[in-house]
């Protein structure tokens, strides 16, 4: 089976949230078939030697082509990310369409530069989240002169989103909830996450963590609320507690809280599951974003309590009980203090075995590669 997949940046490091789920792909098609990755450059590891990359080529020219068709074709401003590429260079490189069984295309930004690109037998795009609900969420995030701007881009990506309906054999998304967007609906095919050895020791360094692509707007929205009333109060109530913060783009006033007020600052977090166990409780205030939160898996996988927004849960469900779900920020701070009583090591088991039973990668993968073969329910 020969696959093409294509994705608007390079999946190494996956340090956000479109990274991993072309590496997810990645992993799911690696011993099933012949993978092509249209993608940006970047070098790709040795355990993927066998994949064939086709690097993406940005440059003025492609940019001007790319806004003239943005706003001819009434497209959101969000596709030029992916539209400053010389798409028409990409596809004479990946070869004859005809000779792949199946096309994989990641996200709407990618999406309007490749629908009229024919061949392939079976074709998959992959959405992850609704652009249609990120938009709304900019708007709802944004100060007022901006956002009219942030409306028009939502009610352009749902005009994208309508349009997907008859280009492809299968839609997916990452949350059940966002299917609706998609006029025919969408099949839900979740991140999961890599399960590795429980943690069976309690000796942990930190008391809370949060983590994330700290540049992401919903992750500066929830940091903001944390460190701006939640910690305070911990720390009231708890002086000697610790904050560890981690992830990719750390702004530089945030980097300068390293080593003040029990906060530890790492920036970029290379190994996030190691470092994860070392934190009892994760502390996820979010109010902003879409999708579903892959905080919430690697917190449960590294067998900590959470404590979190309503939004932190979204999508996983089943990882609630035992945990703490609260959106007064007060209340959030006192309740997440309490479990350091000893209530946060039960709370992490259970974490644990909810994510063990309903989130394991491996899943993540058949269901990926059943989509691709189209023996996907």
């Amino acid at each position: 089976m020969k696959v093409l997949l294509i994705t608007s940046r390079f999946p190494w490091p996956p340090h956000s949230g479109d990274r991993l789920r072309a590496l997810i792909w990645l992993e799911a098609l690696r011993d099933a078939a012949d993978v092509t990755l249209i993608a940006p450059e970047g070098s790709v590891p040795e355990e993927f030697a066998g994949l064939r990359h086709v690097e993406l080529h940005s440059g003025p020219a492609a940019g001007i082509r790319a806004t003239l068709k943005i706003a001819g074709r009434r497209l959101p401003v969000h596709t030029l990310m992916a539209g400053r590429y010389d798409w028409k260079r990409a596809r004479a490189e990946a070869g004859d369409l005809r000779n792949y069984d199946a096309l994989i295309v990641l996200l709407p930004r990618c999406e309007p530069w490749v629908r009229h690109w024919t061949g392939p037998a079976r074709r998959i795009f992959d959405a992850v989240d609704a652009l249609s609900l990120g938009m709304k969420e900019r708007a709802r995030a944004a100060f007022w002169p901006a956002r009219p701007i942030w409306h028009l881009e939502t009610l352009l990506a749902r005009r994208l989103e309508s349009r997907t309906v008859g280009h492809y054999d299968r839609i997916v998304v990452v949350n059940q909830s966002e299917s609706g967007c998609f006029p025919d609906g969408a099949v839900t095919i979740r991140n999961g996450v890599e399960l590795e050895p429980a943690a069976t020791d309690g000796l942990r360094r930190f008391d809370f963590a949060f983590w994330g692509h700290l540049g992401y707007f919903a992750n500066v929205d929830a940091l903001e609320l944390l460190l701006g009333t939640i910690w305070p109060r911990i720390r009231e109530l708890r002086p000697t507690a610790t904050l560890l913060i981690a992830g990719a783009s750390a702004a530089a006033s945030l980097r300068a809280l390293d080593g003040k007020d029990g906060i530890t600052i790492v920036s970029p977090m290379d190994d996030r599951s190691a470092l994860l166990r070392q934190v009892r409780v994760a502390l996820l205030p979010l109010r902003r974003g879409t999708g579903h939160s892959n905080k919430i898996l690697e917190a449960a996988e590294a067998s900590c309590a959470i404590a979190g927004s309503g939004l932190a849960f979204r999508g996983v469900g089943e990882l609630t009980p035992g945990q703490i779900v609260d959106n007064d920020p007060i209340n959030l701070a006192q309740r997440a203090t309490a479990l350091l009583d000893g209530d946060w090591q039960p709370a992490g088991e259970t974490a644990r075995t909810a994510v063990e039973q309903h989130h394991d990668r491996r899943q993540i993968r058949r269901r990926m590669l059943e989509c691709v073969a189209g023996s996907l329910p």
